[in-house]
């Protein structure tokens, strides 16, 4: 199925709901039933999302977060709250172990903790730790090393992808690039990521040591 509207910021993720759509106006459609639902909000262009537990969530163009819950098959999803916090546009959202990472231009990283987030008024998110980077932030990815410890990549606009031990942020390296990393991705076995940069080139990674659980 198509659906035409405003310019489109982020391609379908998992789930429910099918695609947002940006500027002041957003449309997410039920891919079980066909049902189209309009979510209005003014907090500009969507640049990343990422569904959990049935929740969506949305980084916009002006720092904020809108975290929706589905409801039912034929209602549309309910807005819990606005993240603020951020000062910038929210490129790049992560959600894993009951915490979400947001990725910003503003230099951030922040790490929020998500409970079961059926409260109005999101009293289920909490932000518990800000951390600050040298240069805008591109995107995020999570996985696990070799050992199974959880490990959060992220690309700055000085061509670097740092890889930081979670959730303590320890650096554990970081990769060079001779441009701008614009793309993660996570290969779901085998301990492989992939980067994309604005040279147009792919380039295949992969954690060194024997497979002791499954990556996210």
């Amino acid at each position: 199925m198509e659906v035409r509207g405003p310019r489109a910021a982020m391609p379908a993720e998992e789930g429910r709901y099918g695609r947002l759509w940006a500027r002041t106006g957003t449309k997410a459609w039920n891919v079980e039933n066909g049902a189209l639902f309009d979510l209005q909000f003014s907090s500009g262009l969507v640049f990343s999302m990422v569904i959990d537990n049935n929740m969506l969530f949305a980084g916009c163009q002006n720092g904020d977060i809108m975290v929706w819950r589905g409801t039912s098959l034929t209602s549309p999803p309910q807005l819990l709250t606005t993240l603020k916090g951020h000062t910038r546009a929210v490129v790049s959202l992560v959600i894993g172990a009951n915490r979400l990472y947001s990725g910003s231009v503003d230099h951030t990283i922040r790490t929020i903790k998500v409970w079961a987030a059926t409260s109005p008024g999101g009293r289920d998110l909490e932000v518990i730790y800000t951390h600050n980077e040298d240069h805008e932030v591109l995107a995020l990815k999570g996985m696990h090393d070799m050992e199974g410890k959880p490990v959060l990549l992220c690309s700055c606009d000085d061509d670097t992808v740092h890889l930081y031990e979670l959730p303590t942020f320890a650096e554990r390296g970081r990769i060079y690039s001779r441009c701008k990393v614009l793309a993660l991705q996570v290969a779901p076995t085998g301990g492989l990521f992939f980067t994309g940069d604005g040279a147009g080139t792919l380039n295949v990674w992969k954690w060194s040591g024997e497979p002791k659980q499954a990556m996210l």
